[in-house]
């Protein structure tokens, strides 16, 4: 029987995954815009990174509808 490990930990480990890279770009775009003195910069990371999230735990969903469906248990 064929195994597909990446697709097991993306169900285990996606959303929580997804939400950590959202938080890391959040992070990281409030620094670049403390140090640019930017406030455009501040509310278009903002938003990436909200669409990064967002993106991300969709595709995460995604894969675990597909591995509950078709994937033997």
């Amino acid at each position: 029987m064929v195994t597909y490990p990446l697709i097991r930990f993306v169900c285990r480990y996606g959303r929580k995954i997804s939400l950590f890279a959202g938080l890391l770009s959040w992070l990281i775009c409030l620094f670049l815009a403390y140090h640019c003195q930017s406030v455009l910069a501040l509310l278009v990371g903002t938003l990436g990174s909200l669409v990064l999230g967002a993106l991300l735990r969709l595709l995460a969903e995604v894969i675990e509808v597909v591995a509950d469906a078709l994937l033997p248990r």
